[in-house]
């Protein structure tokens, strides 16, 4: 697995404004990855991945990205917006599938002088799954604004669909910074806690690393605090509530923690 690194970029953009011409310089590490980065489902299911911005970073108003996938393996149903700019104003959202294998997506912020910075989800895909074999989730270009000015320069991650015969209950996944990683059981969850453990090095404590629950349109639901210790890593435990006490609906969560140079997720369907 390839750890995604920030990388410092000097962008110079061409604004024509009347009979001249200005060049403006921005400065961007946005770090926008597929989430989760391996989504391992069997032929029939339905998933959903997000397309998610990993850090604080850059301030924008806008994005416009092409994103690619084997449309022989997966077939793309639907999009949400993400909780990053969906909450913030009006904004235009467009979605449109140019040939198969692809989906265009621009999302720009309406209202004057409002911005947005993430993390969190930039939208939500929605695919099923229709033949076994592995595909990447990728992209053409991905580009962030910001007052019309595009940032070109962005450091992304491709997902990996794996299809058939490799879903597991209780599997780990595993990050780039010091064996990071993420065990949920059980999984499908109908009791009332569900263990996250989340594994890590010697040199990284509980402090340094953040977990949250996210719902399917990518908004934080719950934000799980480590109930004890375990051998290099520590143990949360989640009663399927949201942040105010309230039972969430049965379906589709992702619990991720994320940290110093790196984030892991796992998929939790929650049974009632």
């Amino acid at each position: 697995m390839t750890c995604i690194r920030p990388v410092a970029i000097a962008t110079f953009v061409v604004l024509v404004l009347g009979s001249s011409v200005v060049v403006s310089p921005v400065s961007a590490e946005a770090r926008v990855s597929v989430n989760p980065l391996r989504a391992l489902v069997e032929p029939g299911d339905t998933f959903t991945v997000f397309i998610w911005k990993d850090s604080v970073d850059i301030v924008f108003d806008g994005y416009e990205t092409v994103i690619t996938y084997d449309e022989a393996l997966i077939e793309f149903l639907g999009a949400d917006e993400g909780s990053v700019m969906v909450d913030t104003c009006s904004n235009r959202w467009w979605v449109v599938t140019p040939d198969t294998g692809s989906v265009f997506i621009s999302h720009v912020l309406m209202c004057g002088g409002t911005t947005a910075e993430g993390p969190g989800a930039l939208s939500a895909l929605t695919f099923e799954a229709v033949a076994q074999g592995s595909t990447a989730v990728s992209t053409d270009y991905f580009w962030f604004t910001l007052g019309g000015i595009w940032i070109k320069d962005v450091d992304w991650h491709d997902g990996t669909v794996v299809v058939g015969g490799q879903s597991g209950v209780g599997e780990t996944h595993t990050g780039c910074a010091s064996g990071l990683s993420l065990t949920v059981r059980p999984n499908p969850a109908s009791g009332p806690e569900v263990s996250i453990r989340c594994s890590a090095g010697a040199d990284m404590g509980p402090g340094r690393f953040r977990l949250e629950i996210y719902d399917i349109r990518g908004r934080v639901v719950a934000s799980p605090l480590p109930a004890a210790a375990a051998d290099n890593g520590w143990i949360y435990s989640w009663d399927g509530r949201d942040r105010w006490g309230s039972r969430l609906a049965a379906g589709v969560y992702f619990a991720k923690i994320a940290g110093p140079g790196a984030a892991v997720s796992r998929r939790i369907v929650l049974l009632r």
